[in-house]
């Protein structure tokens, strides 16, 4: 007997602009406002769920200059990931006196789509959607998809190019770079 398998439907991550919104909503219950921060905390680090939830500050952090960084392995296969703490992240932390809320990932899930709702989003947002934010916003910054790799703490560079999403704005800005160089050049 053989089953067909099945097709993952395509995660939309969240632009910049969709993750700011989110970030400034106000008025959440508390299990809508743990959940969000969760999130904004995974978009703006990379982190997977499960090491988001084993996320402990004093005993996976270093600070480089003036940025922190996430130094520790993934809970799903034992890889190292070395990724910066942004400023939205750091403001969570600080929050939450540098100790996530706890909450199961079917519960944030389902505060999520309560979150995605009071922000008018049309982007299922999940705990897994925030990595794929964090990739394509880093991506989007013109960031060596193998430095992404190691920040998301992915075996194979052919994992990480599953979060590749570039945005057509990257695009844009890369075309007017072009054309600038070459106006120039073909005077």
């Amino acid at each position: 007997c053989k089953f067909k398998r099945g097709e993952c439907k395509e995660r939309k991550p969240l632009t910049e602009d969709e993750l700011l919104k989110v970030y400034k909503l106000t008025d959440l219950t508390g299990g809508e406002e743990h959940a969000r921060d969760l999130f904004i905390f995974s978009a703006f680090t990379g982190l997977a769920y499960a090491d988001n939830q084993n996320f402990d500050f004093e005993e996976m952090t270093v600070k480089l200059g003036k940025t922190y960084y996430i130094d520790g392995e993934r809970l799903k296969n034992g890889h190292s990931f070395f990724t910066p703490i942004l400023p939205p992240a750091m403001a969570i932390l600080k929050k939450y006196d540098f100790q996530l809320p706890k909450m199961s990932n079917q519960k944030m899930n389902q505060f999520l789509h309560l979150v995605e709702a009071r922000a008018k989003l049309h982007k299922p947002m999940t705990s897994h959607v925030a990595r794929h934010s964090f990739a394509t916003m880093v991506l989007n910054q013109d960031i060596p998809i193998e430095d992404l790799a190691k920040m998301m703490g992915h075996t194979s560079i052919n994992t990480t190019r599953i979060y590749a999403k570039i945005q057509t704005k990257t695009i844009e800005r890369h075309a007017t770079n072009m054309a600038k160089t070459m106006r120039t050049m073909f005077k």
